[in-house]
């Protein structure tokens, strides 16, 4: 009963949580080429003859450890990007070549300058909390806004609380895009979390953000965050309902 009862109360809270699906078809071969276009190439001349022999020794290890820091951005920025990134080099298609060159210059699936939206199949959209304007009602639509870091806040834990009991690293994923919702990647791609005052703005509504920075919406963003560094420092994620023996 212990078992049944945590995956039904894991069940009802990842239920309340809603992701973005994109109805649009993705981006063609031409398109994909017109998009990369975008970013030309601009080489960088610089001149080392006013270097000492120290300087110019260590020139090249500083480019080698830029280039590194390509892969760890990659692998923080999602879970799955690697992965993705070795299969379209190994697609030698022109539509999977076309999605690898745009895939490196954004450093994964995402577009930047459309709003960091997919141009390829078979990755997370962003999160999407049931807002809070009225109550969701079995089969009627549910309320878009507003948007509150409580429930991003709860997405997280319900996510990491279910990777912790089932080992998926499905749920590890899902972790990571209720977490990005307070650093942008949300329906109007601004940011929640204040870096100069260590506080979470109140929530989304339709055309802005509330700039308001209560208790509550900090709390929801340090504990979510508290949760994303310990699942990366691979300590053990509490379970929160472990006291749960029986449902009536």
């Amino acid at each position: 009963m212990k078992t049944s009862a945590i995956f039904l109360i894991l069940f009802s809270a990842v239920m309340t949580v809603a992701q973005t699906k994109s109805k649009t078809a993705f981006a063609d071969t031409a398109q994909l080429k017109q998009l990369a276009a975008r970013f030309a190439p601009t080489p960088l001349q610089v001149d080392t003859n006013a270097l000492s022999v120290g300087d110019k020794q260590a020139l090249p290890k500083l480019i080698e450890a830029a280039q590194l820091l390509n892969v760890v951005f990659m692998k923080q920025y999602w879970s799955g990007n690697l992965a993705t990134y070795e299969k379209l080099k190994a697609d030698k298609t022109p539509l999977g070549q076309a999605r690898l060159r745009y895939y490196w210059i954004n450093k994964g699936p995402w577009s930047n300058l459309e709003g960091n939206k997919a141009f390829m199949p078979g990755v997370p959209g962003h999160f999407v909390p049931i807002g809070s304007q009225g109550f969701y009602r079995k089969g009627c639509e549910k309320a878009r806004f507003d948007q509150q870091p409580v429930e991003a806040g709860a997405g997280v834990s319900a996510c990491l609380q279910a990777f912790h009991v089932t080992g998926d690293e499905h749920w590890r994923r899902e972790a990571w895009i209720a977490f990005n919702w307070f650093l942008g990647d949300n329906d109007l791609q601004v940011v929640l979390y204040d870096a100069s005052t260590g506080g979470c703005r109140d929530g989304l509504h339709p055309d802005r953000v509330n700039e308001n920075e209560g208790a509550e919406s900090s709390l929801a963003f340090l504990m979510a965050s508290l949760e994303m560094r310990l699942l990366e420092e691979d300590t053990e994620i509490p379970v929160l309902t472990r006291h749960v023996t029986s449902i009536a």
